[in-house]
């Protein structure tokens, strides 16, 4: 960085005896010099954030998909045909979201319809024992929001939540809901509920499941709304044993063409 800053001076100081000696445009070249630097670093540190971001999320799916294959050949096996037109169909929507033609940031109601349909195969594989729910309203659905941030919770709702009851049964609730220049998103379960510790260990992402998460999924969700919405973004966890968990997620309004 030293060895830079006196290469910018000595360039601006040949600038300043070829243009008359004047000070002004020794001073104005290494602004624009440091600024060009800076701009540079800033665009490199932005790179390396997308690509680790990237490797992360690419860590989610590949479970989901295993599980899914491993779900159609049993029922190959079975000869359960109907079934697995369901799966396979609800499987290629939902990686035609997951690819988005590309896309980081996509909209609320391509959001929504990506972790339907990955509940959609969750149900078929748990014989239908998660009631999904959706209560957003319509004027939100055209708001931005990166791609693959509520199917990870949601996914953590079935795995730590849901399936941990007798009965292996319950309701997963998201909610949507318009404050100040905000978007609030809360996804809830009736599960069986988490220790404060187990919160923690899945906001860090060291938490794993027997049945087969990523265990990756929310400490991604978290770094990449910040790396997209900024620091003032909000995703907050609360549970309890025997009372269900639920995660709130605060983002800043942003439309499609404000992208």
């Amino acid at each position: 960085m030293l060895k830079r800053l006196l290469m910018i001076v000595a360039a601006c100081a040949w600038v300043e005896v070829s243009c008359g000696g004047e000070l002004i445009q020794t001073y104005n070249c290494m602004v624009e010099q440091i600024s060009t630097m800076n701009k540079e670093k800033y665009r490199l540190g932005q790179e390396v954030k997308n690509a680790e971001l990237k490797a992360l999320q690419s860590l989610i799916n590949p479970h989901f998909l295993y599980n899914t294959l491993d779900l159609i050949n049993w029922m190959a096996d079975s000869g359960l045909n109907t079934d697995i037109k369901k799966v396979v169909k609800a499987l290629a929507r939902f990686y035609k979201v997951s690819l988005s033609s590309g896309k980081d940031i996509i909209t609320l109601r391509e959001e929504l319809q990506h972790v339907s349909f990955y509940v959609q195969v969750q149900n078929i594989r748990f014989e239908n024992k998660i009631d999904f729910q959706i209560h957003v309203p319509e004027e939100l659905l055209s708001h931005l929001i990166p791609k693959i941030t509520l199917q990870p919770i949601v996914e953590n709702a079935i795995l730590h939540g849901i399936l941990g009851r007798v009965h292996r049964e319950g309701t997963i609730t998201i909610l949507g809901t318009m404050e100040s220049d905000s978007i609030h998103l809360v996804i809830k379960d009736n599960g069986i509920g988490m220790r404060a510790t187990q919160v923690e260990d899945i906001m860090a992402g060291t938490s794993r499941s027997k049945i087969g998460g990523s265990g990756y999924g929310v400490k991604n969700v978290i770094e990449r709304i910040r790396h997209y919405f900024g620091a003032s973004v909000q995703l907050a966890s609360r549970s309890e044993p025997g009372e269900g968990t639920e995660v709130e997620i605060i983002i800043s309004v942003k439309t499609e063409k404000e992208e």
